[in-house]
């Protein structure tokens, strides 16, 4: 007896085509050059600048009145008057100023970044170290 192959045919382009490999490296790489998003996961934009964002900045200072103390490493903190007890606390003296390396006042704690270098001074010692126009 003869099968008939037409019907066959029609039944097996009705089926929904099987590939074995959606889980496998092979499959996720075909389906991202594809285009199909369904099998790669993606990372949304939010999560990734999140897990970048919990990390606070990390800054240099130095103070050049305190010329035996080398700089320091240390997390920016969210103000400026932390910052400055940061800096009396590691160099022993009362900061009233906080400046980029070339000697540019830095009033706002959001103009800092990180691996930024900053240079710490009293007002006495601003004079003492040359940035008396300042």
């Amino acid at each position: 007896m003869a099968i008939p192959t037409e019907g066959l045919w029609r039944d097996s382009s009705q089926r929904r085509r099987t590939d074995n490999f959606n889980n496998s490296l092979f499959g996720i790489i075909s389906a991202a050059q594809t285009g199909q998003n369904d099998l790669v996961p993606s990372v949304s934009r939010a999560s990734a600048t999140k897990s970048y964002t919990s990390y606070p900045a990390r800054v240099t200072i130095s103070c050049p009145e305190r010329v035996l103390v080398t700089g320091k490493l240390v997390l920016l903190p969210q103000s400026l008057e932390e910052l400055l007890a940061i800096c009396a606390k590691k160099f022993g003296l009362s900061p009233t100023k906080v400046l980029s390396k070339d000697g540019a006042e830095i009033d706002d704690i959001r103009l800092i970044r990180d691996g930024d270098h900053l240079v710490i001074a009293s007002d006495h010692g601003m004079e003492q170290i040359g940035f008396i126009g300042i």
